[in-house]
């Protein structure tokens, strides 16, 4: 990985021309926005969120892009809160985190932040995350209260316009929203998954995942920005072809070289004569 320092190129999402990957959750249809309004509208004013984190927060929010050296100006970035480690939080889940996201320029119209990057985050992506990083083509389990489940990792692609460092910044600010919370409670409160562990820790928010976002979301802290070497790292086979269909839509990923340099870190098995 590279890290910050060495990202001189421009990466900015605006979503303009990315097709919807497969995995929307049911829900979230225009047909309930305007209740969904209503109801976050009432309950910000009785919401109040516990500002007394410990000093190190366990977990942390991290942002790891993969920028193609050329051919495309759309860039992935992985979004995730973690461990030093790399361990992820089994309670920072895509499946419930990215229709949220999606819903939020509806929720906050007024906003001029997420009014402006509303393309940004209607544009949120969840796919199986790869079992090791560029490693064989499986995906990650977990295991938690007798059950199995895939792990998903949240991601957007972004097309090239502005700075990184500006797009982290505005998904920090949608992470510290109220609104962002409230609704999250609202989904989970109202979807069809089954009740359980899990879901009432994301709904606490005296958590230990809701207080290390909240923590490591603010403007001030400084999270850790790490360029990825190839999108084999975090994704599966079926779903880096896809997102090469978004970065290069007019090519043929398996036989052009700088593509599956993109896709794939081992890319020279990968491709095609």
């Amino acid at each position: 990985m590279t890290t910050m320092n060495d990202l001189e190129r421009k990466a900015v999402l605006s979503g303009k021309g990315v097709s919807e990957l497969k995995g929307n959750v049911n829900g979230t249809t225009d047909k309930n926005v305007q209740s969904m309004k209503d109801k976050v509208a009432s309950l910000l004013t009785k919401r109040k969120f516990d500002e007394n984190l410990f000093e190190k927060p366990k977990f942390e929010l991290k942002f790891r892009p993969l920028i193609p050296k050329k051919g495309s100006n759309v860039v992935f970035l992985h979004v995730s809160l973690e461990k030093d480690n790399g361990e992820g939080n089994i309670y920072f889940r895509a499946n419930y985190l990215e229709p949220v996201l999606k819903m939020l320029p509806e929720l906050e119209e007024s906003d001029t932040v997420i009014s402006k990057y509303k393309e940004l985050f209607q544009g949120v992506k969840r796919a199986k995350l790869r079992a090791s990083q560029y490693g064989p083509n499986q995906a990650r389990t977990s295991f938690k209260g007798g059950n199995s489940y895939y792990q998903e990792i949240l991601f957007f692609l972004v097309s090239v316009r502005d700075s990184l460092q500006e797009i982290v910044s505005v998904i920090k600010y949608a992470f510290q929203m109220d609104t962002f919370f409230v609704a999250l409670e609202m989904f989970i409160e109202t979807s069809n998954y089954k009740r359980g562990p899990l879901l009432e820790t994301m709904l606490n928010k005296d958590s230990e995942m809701r207080q290390c976002l909240n923590k490591t979301s603010k403007k001030e802290f400084p999270n850790k920005v790490e360029e990825y070497d190839a999108l084999d790292a975090v994704l599966l086979d079926e779903d880096i072809y896809s997102v090469l269909k978004i970065m290069f839509p007019d090519e043929e990923p398996k036989k052009i070289e700088h593509i599956m340099k993109t896709g794939f870190l081992n890319y020279a098995v990968k491709m095609e004569p």
